[in-house]
């Protein structure tokens, strides 16, 4: 056989191996690839909740009020008082929640329905009665210094509490030495 004969078949080998790769490569890019199924792991659900006027959001305290809805929030405070608190009773996956500083003069009735409340913070206000957040039992942080709060009883049963300061406000002493008794396992900042 001559260089030159060998030299044509392979040349043909090369082009027949060129051209199945090219095939084979066409085949496997058109067909339809297996799905991979990732295997389920338990996924912890987080679910958000908004209204017309307010939405939430999940951050590392919890779920809260989103920093526009937040700003909102406060400028209803300021222009129509405690009656704005209405506008978040039907946001129940709320569990953060910070009114430091915002215009409550006294109502807060309306957090009641915010059962999933962790973190509260309520100081600065205005607030005097605090008996609508006695249902609040997943409360774990509750802020009401400087306030005008003196009646604490309804705190009596929120046995999930870990932090409850009472700074500056008109706790008895007495009131205050009843409600550690009541809940031993919460850290108190008594008047």
């Amino acid at each position: 056989m001559s260089n030159r004969s060998f030299s044509k078949i392979l040349f043909l080998i090369v082009l027949i191996i060129i051209v199945g790769a090219g095939i084979l490569a066409w085949q496997y890019l058109k067909a339809p690839k297996p799905e991979v199924k990732v295997p389920e792991t338990k996924k912890q659900s987080i679910l958000l909740c908004s209204n017309i006027d307010y939405s939430t959001e999940s951050t590392e305290l919890g779920i809260n009020l989103t920093s526009e809805s937040e700003r909102k929030l406060r400028e209803k405070l300021h222009e129509e008082g405690d009656a704005a608190l209405q506008g978040i009773s039907n946001l129940t996956c709320l569990e953060v929640l910070n009114l430091w500083g915002a215009n409550v003069s006294s109502d807060v009735s309306p957090l009641e329905k915010l059962t999933n409340l962790k973190w509260l913070n309520l100081s600065s206000t205005g607030i005097s009665n605090i008996s609508s957040l006695k249902n609040l039992i997943k409360l774990r942080k509750l802020y009401l210094d400087h306030t005008n709060v003196s009646d604490v009883s309804s705190l009596k049963n929120l046995v999930n509490l870990e932090w409850l300061s009472l700074d500056s406000t008109k706790v008895s002493s007495a009131d205050c030495k009843e409600l550690q008794q009541n809940l031993p396992q919460t850290e108190i900042i008594c008047p």
